[in-house]
């Protein structure tokens, strides 16, 4: 009855055995009928029971001194540890066992070693391959066929997480063992969808549930991977269901690794959904409530070590939740409902912050990661980076997603690889409206002269609203748009919409386009464009967005410090035309035509401050300290400069100063190395008379003579640590 896993027989059969034997006071058939019996209640889900049996026969067996029977109980109540997330007991239990003598002795007791030592690093999530080809090398060598092709089927998981996905396939593709035909179905469903494979993963899981599911414990976990499949394929409400029915289980039981896995698995699903749903918000609440929950799941891991990828797998789905809302926040405010106004509700600033703090948590250690687990996070780093503007991490990102995918399909049988190529990753993770721009994305040659016209405007307008308002109409007539939104992170600065043009409402793929613009005088933000609704962008439009974003986001342009010739922008054009989109290159040729700031061209020509000031910046190194110099001139922030001795920092400072707000107030330069350590503070920050013995009079310090204008101290380096601290605290508090 107990192999043919018809458990609820068997546990009759056992529980009328144990009677007898106690009323028998044959203690060593009471040991091994409970040991039974509690094995029986762990494949039911009856955790709690079962480790009652076992206490109960585990104090026969020591009264008995019967050591082999110890060593086997002990290694069950480890297994049911595991199952409970009590890993750290799990673990000392599983080393206490394996130090005892009688292991060695009997194939029975190594084989049960194994198993237990592969089922605990499976449960915690670590690839345990090598592990369940032992099991299957001693079970075979033990004469039990059933526990071999059971460890084979926890051996295809690990094929799963080394991205051997072929071989997998081959080794569920075939089974005549019908206690395992469930588990086995289960695991070819998401096996087969992994591959891309929908309709061979569809078929399989529906000869999953017309097969008996055989004990609980068993089918849940079988009824997870069955929902993974589903998630893959597109199948999300049949997912969510799936993990409903297993968490109800895993709930009752007290199993806390499958609690932790239902919860993973429906927030992927919720996250999935939300990518491609019209109106997200309920299904990207529910996913963040099951990341909380997944994380709130109560677990004693081993030290630093994430069970299951907890960590991981909460942060990636949070990422991606902030990354549709800000999303959604975009297209709020560039397509609102008609007649009324946008409904703005998010926070962009807070949000980009927390997406940074999950983007750092989610880095984690690569070695650790299944190859499906690295790709995702990839995926999540490319978009966030996309999002954030910093497009050379965001192709690097890519990059790395384009290398996996090729070694992945290299790793395959060949007649694999063509479904597995119809996968898009970015599609799958619910990212492909945030999906960096391919590197050798280029715009239309007609796309030139718009270009060009929009780099004239910024030369010329009388004002920053002018120039932005006539940039828009402009990229508004290239792509054919029906409206064009310069947005900045309270909402909409800027809108241009084409009269009479119905736009495309839902916002998802095609009809929405955006760039990061880079930081200049509207600060930070994006560009954006809605599609008319009977044409979508293509990735040419994309291209043009984003270099046009790069025109928009600068300040009027400056070539060399003179005002640009006609030709000098249409050269800018042809360049950004040539380079790849979002590139280095195309970058640069546009950054090179920058202006440093508005206030250069106000006070004549920034060729004239360099020449004052004695700053040569012909070379191309030099024209990227200016560019910077410039940038940090028009915020508050402290600044370091760093350079060898006679390389011109303090000229730099001073540029910082010129081409600043402040550049009317007072600009004090001072070496720390010329003030004796004694006197800093007091120079520093100055003291009333009387203050100490030998203050005969008031003393300003350097940070008010400078205020409201300009401190550049130089040498900082060489201050002593306690001082650099104090400093450090004025540049933190601002007083």
């Amino acid at each position: 009855l107990f192999r043919r896993m018809d458990l609820e027989a068997a546990l009759r059969v056992l529980e009328e055995g144990a009677r007898l034997a106690e009323r028998s006071h044959f203690a060593a058939n009471t040991a091994l009928l409970l040991n039974n019996l509690a094995l029986a209640n762990h494949l039911a889900g009856r955790l709690d029971a079962a480790l009652g049996m076992f206490e109960k026969a585990e104090e026969i067996a020591r009264e008995l001194g019967d050591a082999a029977a110890l060593v086997s109980i002990r290694y069950n109540v480890a297994q049911i540890l595991a199952r409970q997330g009590r890993f750290r007991k799990a673990r000392l239990t599983i080393d206490e066992v394996d130090e005892s003598t009688a292991v060695a002795q009997s194939k029975r007791l190594l084989l049960g070693a194994a198993y237990t030592q592969g089922l605990y690093l499976s449960l915690l999530g670590v690839n345990a391959g090598d592990v369940w080809s032992r099991v299957e090398a001693l079970a075979r060598d033990a004469g039990d066929p059933f526990l071999e092709r059971f460890a084979s089927l926890h051996g295809t998981e690990s094929l799963v997480a080394q991205g051997d996905y072929s071989r997998a396939q081959q080794a569920l593709e075939h089974g005549t063992d019908a206690q395992i035909e469930a588990p086995r179905l289960a695991r070819l469903a998401w096996v087969e969808a992994l591959l891309g494979k929908r309709e061979a993963a569809r078929a399989a899981r529906s000869r999953f549930d017309l097969t008996p599911r055989g004990p609980e414990l068993l089918a849940s976990w079988s009824q997870l991977l069955a929902a993974a499949s589903a998630i893959e394929t597109g199948n999300l409400d049949e997912a969510l269901q799936r993990t409903g029915e297993a968490s109800r289980f895993f709930r009752s039981a007290g199993a806390s690794t499958g609690e932790l896995e239902c919860a993973l698995l429906e927030a992927e699903a919720a996250i999935r959904e939300a990518a491609r749903c019209p109106d997200p918000r309920k299904l990207l609440d529910r996913a963040e409530r099951c990341a909380d929950k997944a994380r709130k799941v109560p677990l004693d891991p081993p030290q630093d070590l994430s069970p299951r990828a907890r960590d991981l797998r909460t942060a990636l789905v949070e990422a991606r939740a902030l990354l549709i809302r800000l999303r959604e926040w975009l297209r709020a405010i560039t397509c609102p409902p008609a007649g009324r106004p946008p409904r703005v509700c998010v926070d962009a600033r807070s949000l980009e912050a927390r997406l940074r703090d999950l983007l750092a948590r989610a880095g984690g250690d690569p070695t650790r990661l299944s190859e499906d687990h690295t790709l995702l996070l990839d995926c999540v780093a490319g978009a966030a980076h996309r999002w954030l503007g910093d497009v050379e991490a965001a192709s690097r990102d890519a990059a790395r997603v384009r290398s996996h995918l090729a070694q992945a399909a290299l790793r395959l049988a060949p007649q694999d690889r063509e479904a597995f190529a119809t996968i898009d990753p970015w599609q799958r993770f619910g990212l492909k409206a945030l999906e960096p721009l391919a590197g050798d994305a280029r715009f239309q040659a007609s796309h030139a002269e718009s270009l060009a016209s929009i780099l004239r405007l910024r030369a010329t307008a009388q004002s920053a609203k002018e120039a932005m308002q006539g940039g828009l109409r402009i990229v508004l007539e290239a792509l054919g748009a029906a409206s064009v939104v310069l947005a900045g992170p309270t909402g909409a600065a800027f809108t241009s919409v084409a009269p009479g043009v119905e736009a495309r409402t839902e916002g998802v793929g095609g009809g929405l386009i955006w760039a990061r613009i880079a930081p200049g005088d509207i600060g930070r933000g994006w560009l954006a464009a809605v599609a008319s609704r009977d044409s979508a962008f293509s990735a040419s439009d994309e291209a043009f967005l984003a270099a046009a974003a790069l025109a928009l986001g600068s300040q009027p342009v400056v070539l060399n410090g003179l005002p640009p010739s006609k030709g000098s922008v249409e050269r800018t054009a042809q360049l950004a035309m040539e380079a790849p989109a979002g590139s280095a290159d195309s970058a640069s040729s546009l950054s090179r035509t920058r202006p440093l700031t508005q206030r250069s061209l106000r006070s004549g020509d920034l060729a004239r401050i360099l020449r004052k000031e004695g700053i040569i910046a012909e070379g191309r190194a030099m024209a990227r300290v200016v560019r910077a110099a410039a940038a940090l001139a028009a915020s508050d922030l402290p600044v370091l400069i760093t350079g060898d001795s006679g390389t011109g920092k303090n000229l730099i400072a001073k540029l910082i100063h010129l081409l600043s707000p402040r550049s009317e107030q007072p600009f004090l330069s001072q070496s720390a190395s010329a003030v004796p350590p004694e006197l800093f503070e007091a120079d520093l920050f100055g003291y009333e008379r009387g203050a100490f013995t030998g203050a005969e009079r008031t003393r300003t310090g350097y940070l008010f003579q400078a205020a409201g204008g300009t401190f550049h101290l130089e040498e900082i380096g060489d201050l002593e640590p306690a001082l650099q601290q104090r400093f450090l605290r004025v540049l933190d508090e601002r007083s």
